[in-house]
């Protein structure tokens, strides 16, 4: 009879961006890669730092992950000047050093809806959705520094040849957040960083008006684009 040899089975290794989405799983704790990482995920290329999560609750994950034996961390420095992203929940692994840190935020906080079972919901939103989320929090924000940082983030996905720039991508957004995404289509924040002040008031004062039904989107073109930031204060 011929021996049977060993045949060794080889485990597919972890996915470092989505290792704490794994380990909320297990807890039924849903979950999901935002920012960079999510933009990343979508095929737009993007510098990464911290992983950010979004979660439903904020506290129970981070007493999940605690429980995993991630260990806490203190605040971002990179982020000391914002607030929101600073980190207030920051873990890492210490058994994984490819796993970047994570900062744990609230979904609520970000427009994001999340399924109730973390089966049900996946560790990597679709552009659509990751979109509308930066979106909408950038319109809703008093603070200049996540704005400046978010003009940044939008402004990715239509410079490169992502599902953003193919036709009926907006059928996916929220009615409201259409405007800016044409806008930022063709070019608008190339001429006038979304972070400034007047750019800002006016793209919230068009999604206010969008929202109460006295205006509806407009598809632009480059004849429609202002040329300087003082343009904004004339529209």
């Amino acid at each position: 009879m011929k021996s049977l040899k060993k045949i060794s089975l080889s485990r597919k290794p972890a996915d470092p961006v989505t290792a704490a989405s794994d380990t909320l799983k297990k807890a039924n704790v849903p979950s999901c890669v935002w920012m960079e990482h999510a933009l990343q995920r979508n095929n737009v290329g993007t510098d990464t730092t911290d992983l950010f999560l979004l979660v439903p609750d904020v506290e129970q994950a981070a007493s999940v992950l605690s429980s995993a034996g991630w260990k806490k961390l203190g605040c971002n420095d990179s982020f000391k000047q914002c607030a929101p992203l600073h980190g207030k929940h920051r873990f890492v692994d210490p058994k994984s050093p490819d796993v970047p840190p994570v900062t744990l935020l609230s979904a609520n906080d970000w427009f994001y809806t999340m399924p109730k079972s973390a089966r049900e919901c996946s560790p990597i939103p679709p552009l659509d959705k990751l979109l509308d989320g930066l979106m909408s929090a950038y319109m809703d924000s008093d603070d200049p520094e996540l704005r400046m940082h978010l003009s940044s983030l939008l402004h990715y996905p239509y410079v490169f040849d992502t599902k953003a720039r193919h036709a009926g991508f907006e059928e996916g957004l929220k009615v409201e957040n259409r405007q800016l995404h044409y806008d930022l289509l063709v070019g608008w924040d190339q001429n006038v960083m979304l972070s400034t002040e007047s750019a800002h008031r006016h793209h919230k004062q068009l999604r206010d008006e969008i929202r109460a039904g006295r205006k509806k989107p407009q598809k632009r073109n480059k004849a429609t684009v202002p040329l300087s930031d003082e343009v904004y204060e004339r529209l």
